[in-house]
């Protein structure tokens, strides 16, 4: 008889004060775009077999944030791992992942279950996506013995009202200063997108092998080999989305801002 495989433990996800307050703040100040972090969770065994993670600490790297991804660079997790050494903290317990859906609903997207399978840090990890009407939903995802991501796990959050709760201002300052850190990195890696001009360029006919009574073809940016080229590579590299069919480019979208951009193009017709 076949059998599914079933989880008996009970998982809990409690989350301190403090963290649970700078990750709700910071999910407010970077809207309308996500923000993401990491940090300290402790994992308590009971006798019953019931297991709590405990996230006692978050932090704010720096990050690329949108309306609708957010992306820590790896080198940006490394300088994290450093600031837990000089705080006297271990990073052992760095294994705790979280951001924001802002407005949208909180749900495991199909990015979230991809980097779930990417974050590998030990023998297990946690993360939590919130939004701005404090909802959350939690998973912890187990790497050894086998396999295993359990999802929409129960989180037990502090008793704050943030309608009546009021920031202190050691804190605020403290989430303040980490947001114009954020959103100054940002600014300065910001990508660079170059506005092309308008091209123009002039293809000869055979006469033998048309009637047309002028020269030119009105294909646009496709036929400039070059720029087709770089275009045609930014698409495989998944950096942008070309606009247009038949063969015909007349623009692209920035796959991580989803900015678009038209690309012009124009012909002079030349009569025989």
């Amino acid at each position: 008889m076949n059998q599914k495989n079933e989880v008996t433990t009970d998982i809990a996800l409690v989350i301190e004060e403090q963290p649970y307050v700078e990750m709700m703040k910071y999910a407010h100040m970077f809207s309308p775009n996500e923000c993401s972090g990491t940090g300290l969770v402790e994992r308590v065994d009971y006798n019953d077999g019931s297991v709590e993670f405990v996230v006692k600490k978050v932090y704010l790297p720096n990050q690329l944030n949108h309306g609708a991804s957010t992306d820590i660079p790896d080198d940006e997790m490394a300088k994290t791992n450093t600031l837990i050494v000089e705080e006297g903290d271990d990073t052992v317990l760095h294994k705790f992942h979280w951001h924001s859906h802002v407005d949208m609903g909180v749900f495991h997207s199909g990015t979230d279950t991809s980097n779930y399978d990417d974050m590998q840090t030990g023998d297990y990890a946690v993360s939590l996506v919130v939004n701005k009407k404090y909802n959350m939903l939690g998973s912890v995802h187990l790497y050894k013995p086998l396999r295993i991501n359990v999802l929409n796990i129960e989180v037990e959050p502090p008793d704050v009202d943030f309608e009546t709760y009021e920031v202190p201002q050691a804190l605020l300052k403290k989430l303040e200063k980490n947001v114009a850190r954020v959103h100054k990195y940002q600014v300065e890696h910001k990508p660079v997108v170059t506005h092309y001009p308008a091209v123009h360029y002039q293809r000869n006919w055979d006469v033998a092998y048309s009637d047309e009574a002028y020269a030119g073809y009105g294909q646009g940016l496709a036929f400039d080999p070059d720029f087709f080229a770089l275009l045609r590579a930014g698409e495989q590299q998944g950096l942008i989305k070309l606009i247009g069919d038949n063969g015909d480019i007349s623009g692209y979208m920035n796959t991580r801002t989803q900015d678009c951009y038209e690309l012009t193009s124009y012909l002079d017709y030349v009569t025989y």
